[in-house]
Order: structure tokens, then C-alpha cells, then sequence
């Protein structure tokens, strides 16, 4: 995590994220998706994440 204050550059990097139910999923490949780590330190930006998150998956679906 970044300590110095001010803006950062955004950082893409792949991760594995094991999905609840993943036996009945089929994703093809090349599929994307967003994730967000929350933590404890800040809630209130969590629920911000969270409006984001559905927000740009409403988008990928209808666009």
C-alpha cells in the first residue's frame, strides 16, 4: 500500500479470486471484472466502491 500522500498511479496487475459457487459459473475465457479490497481503516469509501462497482457493471452489461 502506498504511504506517501497525493495522487498515485494507477497499478493493473492480474489476480486469482476464488468465486463462491464456482461449479455453476461459466465464464469464457477472456472474460474481465472489477474486484475492490475493502478494509477496516476506511468503511465510508467502501460503500462509494461498492455504488462504483454495480455501477460499471449495469454499464457492461448494457453497453
Amino acid at each position: 500500500m502506498p504511504t506517501s500522500p497525493g495522487p498515485q498511479e494507477r497499478t493493473r496487475f492480474p489476480a486469482r479470486i476464488k468465486l463462491d459457487d464456482s461449479e455453476d459459473l461459466r465464464i469464457s475465457a477472456g472474460s474481465q471484472g472489477y474486484a475492490a479490497v475493502y478494509t477496516d481503516q476506511v468503511q465510508v469509501a467502501g460503500v462509494t466502491m461498492m455504488v462504483l462497482l454495480r455501477m460499471k457493471s449495469w454499464l457492461g452489461y448494457l453497453f
